[in-house]
Protein backbone atom coordinates (compact mmCIF):
# COMPACT_ATOMS: atom_id res chain seq x y z
CA UNK A 1 0.00 0.00 0.00
CA UNK A 2 1.43 3.44 -1.05
CA UNK A 3 -0.21 6.02 0.72
CA UNK A 4 -0.02 9.52 -1.55
CA UNK A 5 -0.50 12.34 0.60
CA UNK A 6 0.17 14.84 -2.10
CA UNK A 7 -2.81 13.61 -4.10
CA UNK A 8 -5.11 13.07 -0.53
CA UNK A 9 -4.86 13.94 2.90
CA UNK A 10 -3.23 11.36 5.26
CA UNK A 11 -7.13 11.60 7.11
CA UNK A 12 -8.16 9.39 4.87
CA UNK A 13 -6.14 6.84 5.17
CA UNK A 14 -6.87 6.45 8.56
CA UNK A 15 -8.77 3.44 10.28
CA UNK A 16 -9.57 1.90 6.78
CA UNK A 17 -8.61 -1.07 4.51
CA UNK A 18 -6.67 -0.99 1.35
CA UNK A 19 -6.75 -3.55 -1.81
CA UNK A 20 -3.27 -4.08 -2.70
CA UNK A 21 -1.39 -4.96 -5.52
CA UNK A 22 0.46 -7.55 -3.61
CA UNK A 23 -3.12 -9.14 -3.49
CA UNK A 24 -3.91 -8.77 0.17
CA UNK A 25 -5.78 -6.12 1.90
CA UNK A 26 -4.12 -4.26 4.57
CA UNK A 27 -5.43 -2.24 7.59
CA UNK A 28 -4.65 1.13 9.07
CA UNK A 29 -5.51 1.06 12.73
CA UNK A 30 -4.75 4.48 13.62
CA UNK A 31 -7.42 6.92 14.64
CA UNK A 32 -5.91 10.13 14.52
CA UNK A 33 -2.72 11.80 13.54
CA UNK A 34 -1.33 15.32 13.83
CA UNK A 35 1.35 16.41 11.50
CA UNK A 36 1.98 19.99 11.78
CA UNK A 37 4.36 22.48 14.21
CA UNK A 38 4.02 21.92 17.58
CA UNK A 39 1.75 19.27 17.25
CA UNK A 40 2.83 17.16 20.91
CA UNK A 41 1.25 20.16 22.18
CA UNK A 42 -2.32 18.57 21.27
CA UNK A 43 -1.87 15.23 22.25
CA UNK A 44 -3.82 15.82 25.24
CA UNK A 45 -6.96 17.07 24.02
CA UNK A 46 -6.59 13.82 20.88
CA UNK A 47 -5.88 11.35 24.13
CA UNK A 48 -9.28 12.73 25.89
CA UNK A 49 -11.27 12.70 22.49
CA UNK A 50 -9.97 9.14 22.36
CA UNK A 51 -11.45 8.39 25.29
CA UNK A 52 -8.11 7.55 27.08
CA UNK A 53 -7.47 6.98 30.30
CA UNK A 54 -3.91 5.69 29.99
CA UNK A 55 -1.26 6.93 27.49
CA UNK A 56 1.25 3.96 26.59
CA UNK A 57 4.71 6.53 24.98
CA UNK A 58 7.50 4.24 23.08
CA UNK A 59 10.13 5.47 21.58
CA UNK A 60 13.76 5.13 20.81
CA UNK A 61 17.11 6.66 20.86
CA UNK A 62 16.06 9.52 17.96
CA UNK A 63 12.75 9.97 19.89
CA UNK A 64 13.28 9.87 23.18
CA UNK A 65 13.68 13.71 23.68
CA UNK A 66 10.34 14.27 21.93
CA UNK A 67 8.51 11.37 24.14
CA UNK A 68 9.84 12.82 27.22
CA UNK A 69 8.41 16.18 26.06
CA UNK A 70 5.21 13.94 25.62
CA UNK A 71 4.86 12.13 28.97
CA UNK A 72 5.59 15.82 30.80
CA UNK A 73 2.56 17.30 28.43
CA UNK A 74 -0.04 14.35 29.48
CA UNK A 75 1.51 14.72 32.80
CA UNK A 76 0.48 18.34 33.09
CA UNK A 77 -2.82 17.59 31.93
CA UNK A 78 -3.71 14.61 34.06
Amino acid sequence: MKIQPDTCSIQAYLDRSFACGCGKTHRTSLKHVVIEPDALQKAPDVARSLGAKKVFVVSDVHTHRAAERLEALLAAAG
